[in-house]
């Protein structure tokens, strides 16, 4: 394949992709709905042309769940995330395809897990359609402290907190997606901000940094701009943080909140913790973990 152009996106027609796609943390839905109208700065969707656009429903939540178990990876217990390729709660027609798919897989015989990932205000009557049904889920909120500014510019801070409240006060699985970390976000007044309320509402916190091809720099260089001052092998960088950052949220967060569970770039354990099951994924003493506040139970 040749060398893309700096600043361009990959091709998704380049593979040959099915329905469901394994990715290191769960197998994902990437291609019945397709396209995101956010307009996050971070986001790879830029480069592909997938945001800010209409989201595209491709196929019926009825052809989606028929295909789940053809997936090369399935097995009945691997968790199954539901819209990664849009935000499932950002048009209506996402919440009415989603609630019906959520529904036919909630009669269906089905029993992994569903994951939904959102920066979107999460309407009441999906949290009581999940409610109704047999499977556990799993709500990825994801409040980096950016909400409304240039980076993240359609998202609602309010919405993001008002998701946590809820889910908590019905006592369903919250996880605080804390990512990316760009200088506007790693003062220590915004860090205690969303620190101080997730430890609340969320059943634990997973920090990400942020990843970056040549593209994504291109977008960021006007918000972080010490990241042109280096030509980085980006296949071997796999985030980036602003320096001393993770140190700082590790510290703060063990000297005055020792119980709040905080995972560091560590997806796969948050898992496992909002799903109460030991570690799945081989990292128990490996550096993500033993960087991580993970309670000993």
């Amino acid at each position: 394949m040749e060398k893309e152009k700096r600043g361009q996106g990959i091709d998704p027609n380049i593979f040959n992709r099915t329905n469901f796609t394994q990715f290191p943390t769960w197998l994902a839905e990437t291609k019945s709905v397709e396209g995101c109208p956010l307009d996050c700065q971070y986001c790879f969707f830029q480069l592909d042309g997938q945001t800010p656009i209409k989201p595209k429903i491709n196929i019926s939540p009825k052809e989606t769940l028929n295909l789940i178990s053809e997936a090369y990876t399935y097995h009945p217990e691997i968790p199954l995330h539901f819209g990664s390729q849009t935000d499932v709660f950002s048009t209506k027609e996402n919440i009415n395809y989603y609630t019906k798919l959520l529904l036919e897989y909630g009669d269906s015989n089905y029993t992994n897990p569903l994951i939904f990932v959102t920066k979107k205000e999460i309407p009441d009557d999906f949290i009581k359609k999940v409610k109704q049904i047999k499977q556990k889920i799993i709500f990825y909120i994801s409040y980096s402290g950016l909400s409304g500014s240039a980076i993240e510019p359609n998202i609602n801070t309010n919405n993001l907190k008002d998701n946590f409240i809820k889910l908590y006060e019905e006592k369903i699985p919250r996880v605080h997606y804390w990512r990316p970390f760009l200088p506007d976000n790693s003062n220590q007044e915004k860090i205690h901000e969303v620190l101080d309320f997730v430890n609340k509402y969320a059943t634990c916190s997973v920090l990400n940094g942020l990843r970056l091809n040549d593209g994504i720099r291109d977008n960021l260089i006007k918000f972080w701009p010490e990241l042109s001052n280096k030509d980085y092998d980006f296949k071997k960088s796999s985030e980036f943080w602003p320096e001393g950052i993770r140190n700082y949220i590790q510290k703060y967060t063990s000297q005055k909140y020792p119980n709040y569970p905080l995972f560091m770039g560590n997806t796969q354990c948050s898992l496992a913790y909002a799903l109460e099951v030991s570690d799945i994924s081989g990292l128990y003493n490996r550096r993500v973990c033993l960087e991580s506040l993970c309670p000993d139970s």
